[in-house]
């Protein structure tokens, strides 16, 4: 399993993988393959567990033939493409994914997709942003790495030097970062 981070606030969100793709054996597939993408001007994805039903999920979504997503597609949107195509996949399947970005009601909103489909809901603020990080089972700590690492650095940094952490711990995670950024201006009354 590969590692995905996400932050997000009232302003923007961040999404980033690192390149690693094994196959069930273990065996390394590439060393750069990203597993973040950004669906529309409004959404941002990552998403780690077996990699064949978790990048045919990601380019059903993102295909315009197979997709109903359009350009202004917001986060509940993407869920719902998701939780759809995850639901043809038998249950308990090792794949999670991460969507953040603006959603209907024109604020940031975070959904964690678990395996089986069901869905957790994060409303960030600039008070309280949200952040989260999906690891490999080697990794015995769940959000810890990346939160000491927030405490001290900007998002983006924060989640590299994570991911070079993570790449010491686990065999299925390397040092290559893949990052997607969006950024919202809100207009003041």
């Amino acid at each position: 399993m590969s590692v995905v981070l996400a932050y997000s606030d009232e302003h923007m969100a961040v999404v980033a993988s690192d390149g690693r793709v094994s196959d069930i054996f273990g065996n390394i597939i590439s060393e750069e393959y990203p597993k973040v993408r950004k669906i529309s001007m409004n959404v941002i994805i990552g998403y780690a567990g077996h990699a064949i039903p978790c990048n045919t999920i990601a380019d059903f979504i993102t295909n315009p033939e197979s997709s109903r997503l359009t350009q202004d597609a917001r986060v509940e949107d993407v869920v719902d493409s998701i939780q759809t195509y995850m639901s043809s996949y038998p249950k308990g399947l090792n794949i999670g994914f991460v969507v953040c970005g603006i959603g209907r009601n024109g604020k940031m909103r975070t959904e964690i997709i678990t395996p089986g489909g069901n869905s957790q809901i994060y409303h960030p603020g600039n008070e309280e942003p949200f952040f989260c990080a999906m690891y490999p089972k080697e990794i015995p700590t769940n959000a810890q790495v990346f939160e000491n690492e927030l405490l001290s650095k900007s998002p983006e940094d924060a989640m590299r030097e994570a991911i070079k952490i993570c790449s010491n711990l686990s065999q299925t995670v390397n040092q290559n970062v893949f990052l997607e950024r969006l950024q919202i201006f809100l207009l003041k009354d």
